[in-house]
């Protein structure tokens, strides 16, 4: 009987145990579980498993190809011969399901081919004539493209609720007033367009692409949402080591041999001062591989240059992505799978980094051109970055119209710049103006500082401070708090704790006018007259020169630093007005003997630092001179002059090119010495001689050697 009762309870026993070893594991691999705070809620959101498996998202095509009456009816891509947006629409799916190592896998589940044009917020759309004469096109603005209006014709919010779609691809033609990326929905944001508000949804994304273009420009329209996501998840985006979505996307321009894999624009190695560089030959060092090994990268540099990528713009956005990272986990808070944020915006719309507000740009203006936009009414205008007329730094930004009324320029054309500016005390900027009408007008400039909510905070002008800039350079300072000089008044909500964008407004009589913004950055100071400080962090003092050494200078101030400019032996070599402070000099044109390096620090307020110097040598070895003589006597009976053959055996050990200059010892004017390498010289007989030869090489090293002739 007890041996029944022990049969009986042993697998009884068993199954217990089995069941408590069940939520054991569980609670295990809960508590294991890869998660990641939302910093606004405390929720902890789903990190991703450590070996992440595909996420789906489902995708709406929507192709907007409208009729062309006068031509019976066809379609636009038909009459224009312009690319099917659906076949466009499945090879992006192709490519975005291959480079993102099957993290994701984008489904189209909706394909609809709409015969109408998009309208914007008024119900408008440029005429079919605008689009058969080219020389007519977009003589007009239009608002915003109508963004409900879409949603609500094809029931999309309807959809997204119901878990049909996750995504929307809007293919359409140039000219629509719309953006590259908007995201709409609750807590929608910034993600180079939008956020578009009265969609009662999630968050979500509608792309815009145009089906005049081509794949490639439809993978950097994705780029510039991936940016915009990115950049708010890690709270900045600069050219700096600070964290891994900077690194990811550094350009070596930005720091000299620290490339990283490029941006959307520009891959790592684009040349200074382009934009939509991605066909540089350039060959230079990149944490390219290494990006494959993330988050337990070893640092590793390889030298590449664009055949990398095969030299195209399409096959270096698909290369760009292939290295996003990709795997599970966390690393500082932040998931190891950067497509999660990318594709997922509901899920992540509170997770971000806006703790650590990003600083502002003490120079916004310093090869930047392609981070500002600019507009007018009526109007056209042009912003390039220039380096023929420059007040600081390398090359000013220079704005160029033709509008006749209200004029601006505004910073950043992509994204939110996200300052926080109350610790900030004054913005400053140098002007120079070329205007050949009477004087500009409207109190010029005006500044606005805006956020994202609409509120913005204006700062009129007493009078026109760009007329004092005309053909000369013009310090403008503007008081963040205003003054009697600044009148400033705000609309909306905001304050300077949350700036999201920067306006500068000119107008003037007549139409037409140029200006060169230079050194534009916010000051924490008052206009204070202390200079700043400026020291040499490499190479040490009395460092030898090779053929090119990397000089690079801590900077500090009060205020901002406006540049740091580089000197040796008291003439100017080279400025830089970004931080890190990097110059690379070589030895070219300098003599063997010692020099003095020297660099001065300048603040935004025009206080300049005691300088810091070093001193430097060349590591050029010197030639050596050598050299034979012969001597040939006479060339005819009775010749009273001797004729000597002189052959060169000079030789330079690092193989610079020599040159050569003879002193032949014969009492012989300057202009009679020779350069030929080989020469051949007549002597007057019965006398001795010293001849001399001196070489050259390209770095200025010198030799000499003098032997004695005797001519009998």
């Amino acid at each position: 009987m007890r041996h029944r009762q022990g049969i009986v309870i042993l697998p009884l026993l068993l199954l217990v145990l089995g069941f408590l070893a069940i939520i054991l594991t569980s609670f295990l691999l809960v508590s294991s579980r890869t998660g990641f705070s939302n910093r606004a809620s405390g929720e902890i959101l789903n990190g991703g498993p450590q070996n992440p498996q595909e996420i789906p998202v489902k995708v709406a095509v929507l192709v907007y190809d409208p009729p062309i009456i006068s031509q019976g009816g066809k379609s636009l891509t038909q009459v224009l011969g312009w690319n099917n947006g659906i076949q466009m629409a499945h090879q992006l799916v192709s490519d975005f399901n291959t480079f993102t190592h099957g993290v994701i896998k984008y489904q189209i589940v909706e394909e609809s081919v709409r015969p109408e044009w998009i309208d914007d917020i008024e119900g408008k759309h440029y005429p079919e004539e605008v689009y058969l004469n080219p020389s007519t096109r977009f003589t007009y603005p239009l608002k915003l493209t109508d963004y409900v209006k879409i949603v609500k014709d094809n029931h999309l919010d309807e959809k997204i609720r119901r878990g049909e779609i996750d995504e929307v691809w809007l293919w359409g033609y140039p000219g629509t007033p719309g953006y590259e990326s908007v995201m709409m929905g609750d807590g929608a944001y910034w993600i180079n367009g939008g956020p578009i508000s009265g969609i009662d949804t999630k968050a979500f994304i509608m792309m815009g692409f145009t089906y005049d273009r081509y794949l490639s420009e439809a993978l950097e329209s994705y780029g510039h949402r991936t940016e915009s996501i990115m950049r708010r998840i890690y709270g900045s985006w600069e050219a700096k080591n600070t964290h891994d979505w900077n690194k990811f996307t550094l350009l070596d321009r930005g720091i000299p041999g620290f490339g990283g894999i490029g941006n959307a624009h520009n891959a790592f190695n684009a040349e200074p001062g382009t934009d939509y560089n991605r066909s540089s030959l350039r060959m230079l060092p990149t944490s390219a591989d290494d990006w494959y090994n993330f988050p337990n990268m070893t640092g590793a540099r390889t030298q590449k240059n664009c055949t990398a990528w095969n030299c195209n713009g399409y096959e270096y956005l698909k290369w760009w992505y292939d290295h996003m990272p990709h795997v599970g986990g966390l690393k500082n808070d932040i998931l190891n799978n950067w497509w999660r944020y990318i594709v997922i915006p509901d899920e992540y719309k509170t997770t971000w980094k806006f703790s650590a507000v990003s600083e502002a740009r003490s120079d916004l203006t310093e090869n930047n051109a392609s981070s500002w936009n600019c507009g007018g009414v009526s109007a056209t205008c042009s912003l390039a970055s220039e380096t023929s007329l420059v007040r600081s730094g390398s090359n000013s930004l220079h704005f160029v119209t033709n509008g006749a009324f209200d004029t601006w320029l505004r910073f950043p054309k992509d994204q939110p710049a996200v300052w926080n500016l109350t610790a900030e005390k004054y913005l400053v900027l140098w002007a120079y103006a070329i205007n050949k009408n009477l004087s500009f007008q409207g109190n010029s400039p005006t500044i606005y500082l805006k956020n994202n909510t609409g509120g913005q905070i204006r700062y009129l002008p007493v009078g026109n401070p760009l007329d004092s800039a005309r053909n000369q350079w013009k310090k403008i300072v503007i008081p963040l708090s205003g003054d009697s000089n600044w009148q400033k008044s705000s609309t909306g909500t905001i304050d300077l704790s949350r700036i999201d964008s920067l306006e500068i407004h000119a107008d003037t009589w007549d139409a037409g006018f140029e200006i060169y913004f230079d050194g534009l950055g916010f000051s924490s100071s008052d206009k204070d007259t202390t200079p700043p400080t400026v020291t040499i962090a490499e190479p040490g003092s009395s460092f030898i020169l090779t053929d090119e050494t990397r000089v690079t200078v801590n900077a500090s101030d009060n205020s901002s630093i406006l540049r740091v400019d580089l000197f040796i032996d008291g003439q100017y070599q080279q400025t830089d007005a970004i931080w890190p402070y990097i110059f690379s000099i070589t030895a070219s044109n300098l003599s063997a003997s010692p020099h003095t390096l020297t660099v001065r620090a300048i603040d935004i307020f025009g206080n300049e630092s005691p300088p810091a110097t070093t001193n430097f040598a060349l590591s050029n070895n010197p030639p050596s001179a050598k050299f034979s003589m012969t001597l040939v006597g006479p060339e005819f009976r009775g010749d009273p002059k001797f004729t000597v053959n002189f052959t060169n055996k000079s030789t330079d050990p690092d193989s610079d090119p020599i040159t050569y200059l003879w002193n032949f010892g014969d009492g012989s004017a300057i202009s009679q010495m020779n350069s030929t390498k080989d020469p051949t010289h007549q002597y007057a007989p019965h006398k001795s001689y010293q001849v001399t030869l001196t070489v050259s090489d390209s770095r200025k090293g010198v030799s000499k050697l003098t032997k004695n002739l005797t001519i009998p």
